[in-house]
């Protein structure tokens, strides 16, 4: 559930500023009391009205439409390792660890050919 928006709880505040009470402001703006009594609170300790941002999980570091971008860098370059991609990924892309680059190699089923020639004897 989404919080109500900034414009709505200034104007609750600004009802209950006017006179009206909070069970009024409630049925008129079709809030509960507790919702009233909780903004005008707000109001009343100088604090912020504003929505809180929604806790959860944040953002993917590396989201499905770069994908391609990192197969294709994959794909130049098949012999480098996890740090010399990620390297290149930061100087091109931004920020990336290792182990969330590892993971996405997984979840893609990307495997590297490897060049007997670049092998140590």
């Amino acid at each position: 559930m989404r919080g109500d928006s900034l414009d709505l709880r200034q104007r609750i505040v600004h009802a209950v500023q006017n006179g009206l009470t909070q069970a009024e402001v409630a049925r008129h703006f079709q809030v509960s009391l507790a919702t009233v009594e909780r903004y005008w609170r707000l109001h009343r300790q100088q604090q912020p009205l504003a929505p809180r941002p929604i806790p959860g999980s944040p953002p993917r570091v590396l989201p499905p439409e770069q994908h391609d971008v990192l197969l294709r860098q994959l794909e130049a370059h098949p012999d480098w390792t996890l740090a010399e991609h990620v390297t290149l990924w930061r100087e091109q892309h931004g920020p990336l660890s290792i182990a969330t680059l590892w993971r996405r190699i997984q979840s893609l089923h990307w495997t590297r050919k490897k060049d007997p020639a670049c092998r140590g004897t």
